[in-house]
């Protein structure tokens, strides 16, 4: 993520890289996606495509060798029909991931309020679904690490190193003076 702040008409860059899951594009491909699923009306059908969206994601925006074990424990993993349990399952083709054109230029201010916005709503929605079902409360829980894992986290670690170069012109421009008081 690359922001411009101007202060006395003296540009400053500060920059921090994501990649990976954290790529603005697969951010921008998440937000698409997920606004997609707000639509459902069952809480339980809700839940179970916001779990294969998570995995399909997490596949697609994954490096080679992760793809590879994904697709090893997909094909080990034995179809149990008779268990209530949400499962995601890695298919030839994304059911609900709509990837993101790589390439494009992306606002990265803009990527990450429009993810914050569609999470809230993923959120509440998933807030409001039926107590009770520890299977449902599991997924919502491994989503929400997937999250934490690939947005919150990186976006916290990339505005803590924002913040950090901040102050350390900061306290160069106090050290400037007071070294310019000093001399006087």
């Amino acid at each position: 993520m690359t922001t411009q702040t101007s202060r006395s008409g003296a540009a400053v860059r500060l920059a921090w890289r994501v990649d990976g899951y954290g790529s603005l594009a697969s951010w921008l491909s998440l937000s698409v996606s997920i606004s997609a699923l707000l639509s459902l009306d069952r809480p339980d059908e809700y839940i179970a495509a916001l779990a294969q969206l998570m995995e399909e994601w997490e596949f697609h925006y994954a490096n080679g060798a992760v793809q590879l074990m994904k697709r090893i424990g997909s094909k080990m993993q034995g179809d149990d029909d008779n268990s209530t349990e949400v499962k995601p399952r890695l298919q030839k083709r994304y059911k609900f991931l709509q990837p993101h054109c790589e390439g494009a230029a992306l606002d990265p201010g803009q990527v990450v309020v429009v993810l914050c916005e569609i999470l809230s709503s993923a959120y509440q929605r998933m807030d409001s679904t039926e107590e009770g079902d520890l299977s449902r409360a599991e997924t919502v829980l491994r989503v929400d690490e997937v999250l934490q894992e690939s947005f919150f986290g990186v976006l916290s670690r990339g505005l803590n190193g924002l913040a950090e170069q901040r102050v350390q012109q900061e306290l160069m421009s106090c050290n400037n003076l007071l070294q310019a008081w000093e001399r006087k």
